[in-house]
């Protein structure tokens, strides 16, 4: 008798299109992080397809972004952004 497991409610590979729609990245990126070896992937037939803990993998040894404001950080003040308007 086999033992009452309930399936997972996320799949364990991810189809490209999965993956694509899950991080937000499109399919050609994909493909190169593929090729590159960035990222893990295999072949079921001739489907290929993204082991969950692969694309975990990728998602935790990006890189973080640095995102800048402006030419002024919050402490600049009226003054020094005057000054520079001059």
């Amino acid at each position: 008798m086999e033992p009452n497991v309930e399936p997972s409610s996320r799949p364990r590979l991810l189809s490209i299109d999965l993956f694509v729609a899950r991080y937000g990245i499109g399919k050609t990126t994909v493909y190169r992080l593929i090729a590159a070896g960035k990222l893990r992937a295999l072949k079921v037939g001739t489907r290929t397809v993204i082991p969950e803990d692969a694309a975990e993998q990728w998602l935790e040894n990006l890189k973080p972004a640095h995102i800048t404001t402006g030419m002024f950080t919050k402490a600049s003040s009226k003054k020094e952004a005057a000054n520079h308007a001059a």
